[in-house]
């Protein structure tokens, strides 16, 4: 199955279940939008099909007709169609405009006609129904017309818009498609080819040609058919007119001249179009510039002064700036000798600051000098701001600061070289000085760590205080996100970021350390925090959410990425020896490289039947069997702790040996399951060997051949399971591996149960009724009972609580443990298979049934489980999910690092509990070290 086909099969619809305590789900995270116009265009003409869906005597349209019943039907109707194909037809993005959508409304409408009469009730129905669904795309008609424009630029009021989609769709899907088109789709190496450019002064290519065409600079056919024979050209002038190279490019400037030839009178008319706006636009331009000159020249006769008005100088003639002549060379005189006497200041500035500075040196009677900051003066001569009282400013840091004078002192910072505090001293004016004012004091400013209080009273001397040592910057401890917030409320907050000071020219790289002085302190030096580039495969909200959360940026996954969350079939790839990828230790992926060893059917039950008989050679007590009575009477031997599998055998190659545990028990029931598929796809229930011979032979029939390809498992069918309310149920919990060798794996608290629909029945009758047997949401949507507010789950705590109060709760403390023991064996038994990358982790899908005596059997498990919320509480738990696995498998840093011991704290786990842990068992094997160790499973693996 091809991923367009896995993401349109699993594509949920939504559900108005949006109420006032969850408004955070009417918009999107940080305010995003579809980019995909496709996906927008299906998403509303979807909302159109699911109004017509509940219109009243539409049912006979919802599903293709069934010939067994109307076995005259298909003979009848060349062309069938029904709501449920349309929407089948929108989740594959089969419609580009209305009309085709339309199209296929009124064939519905043709079909009824044609089979039922004019004037049949299902005929008027269907009129009715068309004539809504027109209504209603009126409404949207502004929106629909966008987006179509958007899918097919033809359709644009742009003449160039248009002009250039059909110039870049000649380039990709005819010319740089060409066997001759290699050399010329991207540019020349210069390192390859090191005289290229120097013999080559117009380079061109294929690359530079589409960047062209998106900037809009072919206005033409011509304008295109220039560059591509430019591309000829240069090919002669370098390797001559023999060459191969050059009839390749000789043959892409033919099959471009024939093909802007079947666009004929077409692309004429969008050129003539665009030469007619280009002609009105450049009339507008020569009128503008016209009034403007008038304009001007009237202003220079009200003004009546001497001098000329300053005139912007005009680009529109090659002369425009000879007419200014005699004017600008006055102005440039005078800049230039402005820039001498502001150098000449600059120069007396500095030698009048070195005098100062020596007598300072004399009045302090130190050895050392003052260590002053370098001067901010700028090259042009241009002296510092004088200051007094800091300028307020939102980010800056003057709050700290309390100066007890009028702010009419000049201010001059001095700062020493290990960064530890400023000094500022205090030029007097004339009346400070005569109040006494002593130029030798300093200001001493406790350096601070920022967003810190200032302390005034505890003022530290440099020149006394040498082994003072700065505090240590704690780093704060993520705060937990409130679920009920909404999105954006979710984002960390933190201090603004410090805006770089007004410098007259260019600012120093250094700027923020700079800006400190300016204030009056130090701050601690400011640590950027690690960037983190993340690629998925799945736009799914619950993951962006929690990546733009903690300020991870998106790239493609042909970029520098840090962490990739991906599907199986990408981490396959990846991985694969053709690929020939090397991950870095910054690296980080969510599958390990061979996981279909736990999430194949067949596979996990290969290698569960393996370690159970690897466990038997060596004489290991959890090998034990013993003999049990099944409710039918029969005597079979079993594993007593480790019998968590159904009987299940892989067809076609253990046919020979199912039909020999069938004949034991002729009246049980069976069910079959394809190995390769999810979400319920190719399941089916027999309880007769005939049925199973003609699936067999259907299978090898030339009109299935994808059947003979495709390997089955076939289990004993779970008749008794525990029903509540009457109906079947299993559940899904979340397993997070960490590592196989040695294993560390974690179970997620917050799993949940999934209801069937329809009351639990095992009459022959009910056999083939996937809404009573199946529990897969992605099956029980499409049923009439299925309830969109709850979507037929159940939280794991609600259960608990459920079988505590009905079956005690020691029976159910039991149950729980047996499930913890069945998913940490289950895990041990591909420890050994699996390959175990230190780059990789995997949280794992356990789908777990409960039978009618309490004990619990392992369905399947799910490499890549389900992240689509069907429910307010089913995003509200996959966000928490996300977040949490992002906790545990990343260090405390936040960032991937592979060399992490891969031990996170407690408060990381979150609402993960700690399922086994080798390496912590390893080391002390007479305590539990791990503290979160269910007791029942600490006493079997010791």
């Amino acid at each position: 199955m091809s991923r367009s086909e896995i993401r349109a099969g699993g594509r949920n619809k939504r559900r108005g279940t949006i109420t006032e305590s969850c408004d955070y789900l009417v918009r999107r995270p940080a305010e995003r939008r579809r980019t995909d116009p496709l996906v927008t265009l299906s998403s509303l003409l979807e909302a159109v099909l699911n109004h017509m869906r509940h219109l009243p005597d539409v049912q006979p349209f919802l599903f293709p007709v069934n010939p067994k019943l109307v076995a005259d039907y298909y003979r009848i109707v060349s062309r069938p169609m029904d709501l449920q194909t349309i929407r089948d037809n929108l989740r594959q993005k089969h419609y580009q405009s209305r009309e085709e959508f339309l199209a296929d409304v009124n064939q519905i409408v043709e079909n009824s006609t044609l089979y039922n009469g004019p004037t049949s009730s299902l005929t008027v129905a269907a009129q009715r129904m068309l004539q809504r669904c027109v209504e209603k795309l009126a409404e949207k008609e502004e929106q629909l017309m966008k987006l179509e424009k958007q899918i097919n630029p033809l359709l644009d009021d742009n003449d160039q818009v248009a002009l250039s989609f059909i110039l870049e769709n000649l380039l990709t899907t005819k010319l740089k498609v060409m066997p001759e088109a290699w050399p010329f789709v991207k540019p020349v190496n210069k390192k390859q080819v090191k005289d290229y450019y120097s013999v080559i002064k117009r380079p061109i290519d294929m690359e530079t040609m589409g960047k062209k065409i998106q900037a809009h600079k072919y206005h033409s056919r011509e304008d295109f058919l220039k560059d591509v024979q430019l591309l000829v050209d240069n090919c002669r002038a370098y390797n001559g007119i023999n060459s191969q190279f050059t009839r390749q490019a000789e043959a892409i400037l033919k099959v471009t001249r024939e093909s802007l030839e079947q666009f004929g009178d077409h692309v004429s008319q969008l050129e003539a179009n665009i030469s007619k706006v280009q002609q009105k636009m450049l009339e507008e331009a020569e009128q503008s510039d016209v009034e403007s000159e008038d304009t001007q020249l009237q202003g220079d006769e009200k003004r009546g002064r001497g001098r000329p008005r300053k005139y912007k100088p005009s680009t529109s003639t090659a002369d425009g700036m000879n007419k200014f002549g005699d004017h600008v060379s006055q102005l440039e005189a005078n800049i230039s000798k402005v820039q001498q006497k502001m150098l000449e200041e600059a120069e007396q500035s500095d030698v009048e600051s070195e005098d100062t500075q020596l007598q300072g040196d004399e009045k302090r009677g130190r050895g050392r000098p003052r260590k002053y900051k370098p001067s901010t003066s700028t090259a042009d001569g241009a002296t510092p701001r004088k200051r007094g009282r800091p300028r307020k400013d939102i980010n800056s840091l003057e709050e700290d600061l309390q100066y007890s004078d009028s702010g009419s002192s000049e201010l001059e910072e001095v700062e020493s070289k290990d960064g530890g505090y400023v000094e500022l001293s205090v030029n007097a004016d004339d009346n400070m000085a005569g109040d006494g004012f002593d130029t030798s004091e300093f200001l001493k400013i406790k350096r601070e760590v920022p967003d810190e209080p200032p302390h005034t009273e505890d003022y530290v001397d440099l020149d006394r205080s040498n082994d003072y040592t700065f505090p240590t910057v704690v780093k704060e401890e993520p705060i937990e996100p409130d679920m009920n917030m909404e999105p954006h409320m979710m984002e960390q907050p933190g201090p603004p970021p410090l805006e770089p000071p007004h410098f007259k020219e260019e600012p120093p790289e250094n700027w923020q350390k700079l800006a400190t002085s300016f204030y009056g302190r130090v701050n601690a030096p400011v640590v950027e925090r690690c960037r983190v580039n993340f690629c998925t495969d799945l736009e799914k909200s619950v993951l962006m959410s929690n990546f733009e959360r903690r300020g991870w940026h998106q790239v493609s996954p042909d970029d520098e990425w840090n962490f990739y969350w991906a599907s199986t079939q990408t981490c396959r790839n990846l991985f694969s020896v053709e690929s020939g990828y090397r991950m870095n230790d910054n690296q980080m992926i969510n599958h390990f490289p061979n996981h279909y060893e736990l999430s194949r059917k067949d596979l996990l039950v290969k290698n569960i039947k393996r370690y159970r008989k690897e466990l038997e050679r060596e004489g290991n007590p959890l090998a034990e069997k013993a003999e049990v009575v099944l409710q039918s009477g029969q005597v079979v031997t079993r594993y007593v702790h480790l019998d968590f599998v159904p009987v299940t055998f892989v067809l076609p190659a253990d046919y020979n040996m199912f039909v020999e545990e069938y004949r034991k028990s002729p009246q049980s029931t069976w069910i079959m399951k394809p190995c390769g598929k999810s979400q319920g796809t190719g399941i089916f229930l027999i309880n007769k060997l005939s049925k199973l011979k003609k699936w067999s032979r259907e299978a090898k029939a030339p009109f299935h051949p994808q059947l003979t390809k495709e390997s089955y498992v076939i289990s004993r069918y779970i008749d008794n399971p525990l029903l509540i309310g009457g109906k079947k149920f299993d559940l899904r919990l979340y397993v997070l591996v960490t590592s196989f060798r040695p294993l560390k794996a974690y179970l997620f608290q917050l799993g949940f149960c999934r209801f069937c629909t329809v009351k639990y029945d095992t009459s022959v009758t009910e056999l083939d009724n996937m809404y009573v047997h199946l529990t897969n949401v992605s099956v029980q949507k499409h049923g009439g009972d299925y309830n969109s507010i709850h979507g037929g789950k159940m939280s794991v705590q609600n259960l608990k609580l459920y079988l505590e109060g009905t079956r005690g709760k020691a029976v159910t403390d039991k149950l729980f443990a047996a499930m913890q023991w069945l998913i940490v064996h289950s895990l041990k038994a591909v420890s050994s298979v699996m390959a175990n990358d230190r780059h990789c982790f995997e949280c794992y899908g356990y789908d777990i049934i409960i039978d009618n005596q309490l004990k619990p059997w392992l369905v399947e498990v799910n490499a890549s489980p389900s992240l689509t919320s069907t429910t307010v509480n089913d995003r509200i738990l996959k966000y928490k999910l996300i977040d949490n696995i992002l906790s545990v498998v990343l260090p405390p840093e936040g960032v991937p690092d592979v060399r992490w011991n891969k031990q996170p704290n407690v408060d990381a786990l979150g609402n993960f509990d700690l399922l086994i842990d080798e390496e912590l068992i390893e080391k002390d094997d007479q305590t539990n070290v791990t503290g979160r160790l269910h007791k029942s499973h600490k006493n079997r693996t010791t």
